[in-house]
């Protein structure tokens, strides 16, 4: 997968366009002499393609990781970074709970067993780690309730938070000045697992995303949307 360039700062690694590989996408900001990332991949092996990604266009470090919400696939690839992470709150409670196990097969296997995550998930994420004694369920080490801003180098990312039907801690960040908000899986049913029978999506997630000056919003398992998109999924939703 290469980079694409969405604005004059921003970037993504796209999604794959194979769902059953589980890759959403990784947005990143370049401002000054930093790198913020918009979660961190699924596995540390597509954190280390990102990496590779990134010195191709002689990005300056990482310096900042948000994690849109806490589910596996968006997370996984932290521990490649030497960066520290901000989420909402509820994020990092939940990821305790992965943090508690022993990373490792049997751990992995645990996870499974507690129905924390399902088996064709675990596949992906053993394919993904090439050595147990380096991974890490990476904690945020910032959180906030409702909304967050966080300013560097030459950029702004306002930080919402969105009681999503797909994951509770869900939020939006919005690019400033870039026309871009990194929506991730916000606007998506629940998880099968959670709720198979409600397949609706989060109608209240689409009309804030439309409530913003953003043009173009970063979905975590497909293309990008316009607003117009946005605007015809939530007439037919």
């Amino acid at each position: 997968m290469k980079l694409q360039q969405l604005s004059s700062k921003v970037w993504i690694l796209p999604a794959h366009p194979d769902d059953e590989k589980i890759q959403p996408a990784v947005g990143v900001v370049i401002g000054g002499n930093e790198t913020v990332l918009i979660d961190a991949g699924n596995t540390p092996r597509l954190a280390r393609e990102l990496l590779g990604e990134l010195e191709q266009i002689k990005a300056p470090p990482v310096k900042h990781i948000i994690y849109t919400h806490y589910h596996w696939d968006h997370v996984f690839g932290a521990c490649v970074f030497d960066a520290p992470v901000t989420a909402h709150f509820l994020c990092k409670k939940k990821l305790l709970e992965f943090a508690k196990l022993s990373w490792s097969e049997e751990g992995l296997q645990t996870s499974v067993e507690k129905c924390m995550i399902r088996a064709e998930s675990a596949k992906i994420i053993r394919a993904g780690v090439d050595d147990w004694s380096t991974f890490k369920v990476v904690l945020p080490i910032q959180t906030f309730e409702e909304k967050e801003t966080l300013v560097g180098e030459d950029y702004r990312l306002e930080l919402t938070h969105v009681d999503s039907k797909h994951s509770n801690d869900s939020i939006l960040v919005e690019v400033v000045g870039e026309g871009v908000m990194f929506v991730a899986d916000a606007f998506y049913p629940a998880p099968l697992r959670v709720n198979p029978n409600d397949r609706a999506l989060d109608r209240m997630v689409l009309k804030t995303m439309l409530a913003s000056v953003a043009e173009i919003f970063v979905h975590g398992h497909g293309d990008p949307l316009t607003r117009a998109e946005v605007q015809e999924i939530l007439e037919l939703a």
